[in-house]
């Protein structure tokens, strides 16, 4: 029985793995599980789900062996858990009475998430040792104390063959749980390579669709540049236009001030020459009246002179004002 409990245990931690291997959205607690009874008998025992993945999934949990099904009760059968939520199911398990031999089964989880099914999601051995073991053992015993003492064989041969059947039945077993454990195992491996299969193509189309949204965001962004350039550039050309035609028409109202001004400087400069023949004219029919020309002939040009020299200065100062 000892050599049986080490090699239970040994299987145990080599197939740790199977339990969460196939995903990395759940959590089992334990990874495996294991009963011992007497035919007719049964026992319960918790099983902790916890969902480690960022969205809600549905769980169902089953055993899809018939053999074996109905020896099974859960409760809850399927439930919903959020992000980071655990779910105690309680695991009855019912021993028919007709059992004798050892068994081991496997606990499946499936789940579902946006109402796909996506596959089984946990796997946890069951192992069930039935102890009928010591009834054997003492019913045997007594048949041989009876046999031995009819036929006179001794008590140490009967031990030794007792101990080699015992022996013998240990080794079937550790061979049988060998076998089982390669079994876990390759299923393991299987489940593993089927989700680094699909994370791959998960994180290739996480790669794609990023891609394909940073190209399309790219050029949005160059075509808001392009229309702002555009529109820039015409709203420059708009001003530059703008400001050529403002300064055009101001040049040409400078030009057509300037030349009104010059006329109206001709203009006056005219009425001045007129008015200083005029004024000559007169001096010289006054020259004829006075005795004393030559005073009055300087008086008035002196006069005449200051006279030009005024207005000449008035039109150089409306000149400059204008220019």
């Amino acid at each position: 029985m000892g050599l049986k409990i080490l090699l239970l245990i040994a299987l145990m931690v080599s197939v740790q793995a199977v339990a969460g291997s196939s995903s990395m959205d759940i959590k089992i607690n334990p990874e495996s599980m294991s009963f011992n009874l007497s035919p007719a008998t049964s026992a319960e025992q918790s099983l902790y789900v916890t969902n480690t993945g960022n969205e809600t999934v549905t769980y169902r949990i089953f055993v899809d062996d018939n053999t074996y099904a109905s020896w099974f009760i859960f409760s809850p059968t399927s439930f919903d858990l959020k992000a980071g939520d655990t779910e105690e199911v309680k695991v009855t398990l019912n021993v028919p009475a007709t059992s004798e031999t050892d068994i081991e089964s496997k606990i499946k989880i499936s789940y579902t998430t946006l109402g796909k099914s996506t596959g089984t999601e946990g796997i946890i051995p069951v192992y069930i040792e039935i102890s009928t073991s010591e009834i054997s053992y003492s019913e045997k015993s007594s048949s041989d104390n009876s046999s031995s003492e009819g036929s006179g064989s001794s008590p140490e041969s009967s031990n030794s063959a007792k101990v080699k059947e015992i022996s013998q039945q240990i080794a079937a077993n550790a061979s049988n749980l060998v076998v089982n454990s390669r079994d876990n195992i390759i299923y393991a491996g299987e489940n593993l390579k089927g989700s680094a299969e699909k994370w791959e193509e998960s994180a290739n189309r996480g790669i794609d669709n990023w891609k394909d949204t940073a190209n399309n965001r790219i050029d949005n962004l160059e075509n808001k540049a392009n229309k702002r350039i555009d529109n820039l550039e015409n709203t420059a050309n708009n001003r530059i236009d703008n400001f050529e035609n403002t300064t055009n028409n101001k040049i040409d109202n400078l030009k057509d001030t300037a030349n009104k001004s010059v006329d109206n400087a001709a203009v006056s400069l005219d009425k001045v020459t007129r008015k200083f023949e005029d004024t000559s004219r007169e001096i010289e029919d006054k020259t004829e009246r006075y005795e004393d020309f030559d005073v009055v002939y300087e008086d008035t040009v002196r006069y005449i002179y200051n006279l030009i020299k005024i207005y000449e200065a008035r039109i150089l100062t409306y000149l400059n004002r204008v220019l």
